[in-house]
């Protein structure tokens, strides 16, 4: 039985090509995704790993809070990421427009489901990007 493909949408791309990187440089699962990559916006070269962590909790606060709550994010490790992220958001009217999917096999059904995959995608793509940087040892103290 063949696969369907994988549900894509303009938002997808819009937020990757924003936060993390040109989209079609982004390899898939199990590619060797060679760093630094010149075309990658995050994680910068030279975050630690506290900051990293700080930012992907900052995105996933904001992604969430946003998009399955409707609510504005919490207090947010990054609070300018934060703020970033949530005018990206708003800009776009997202979620609360209709979905722009360019993968022609699904139909636009259920909203709150197309928004759930769009904020996987995206979390999954940041944790790719993650794990093809080597992060600065950010010492825990100032004695380390």
């Amino acid at each position: 039985m063949a696969s369907k493909p994988k549900l894509r949408t303009q938002f997808m791309q819009d937020f990757t090509e924003e936060f993390i990187g040109e989209p079609d440089t982004i390899k898939e699962p199990g590619y060797p995704d060679p760093w630094p990559d010149p075309s990658r916006r995050w994680p910068r070269e030279g975050q630690g790993t506290s900051e990293i962590v700080a930012d992907y909790t900052t995105f996933v606060n904001a992604l969430l809070s946003v998009g399955y709550a409707d609510a504005e994010p919490a207090a947010a490790p990054n609070r300018a990421l934060a703020d970033q992220i949530v005018r990206f958001l708003r800009e776009r009217n997202w979620p609360k427009g209709e979905p722009i999917i360019l993968t022609p096999e699904y139909q636009y059904e259920d909203r709150g489901t197309v928004t759930l995959v769009e904020i996987a995608v995206i979390l999954d793509r940041l944790l790719q990007a993650i794990n093809h940087v080597t992060p600065a040892r950010v010492p825990l103290s100032p004695a380390e």
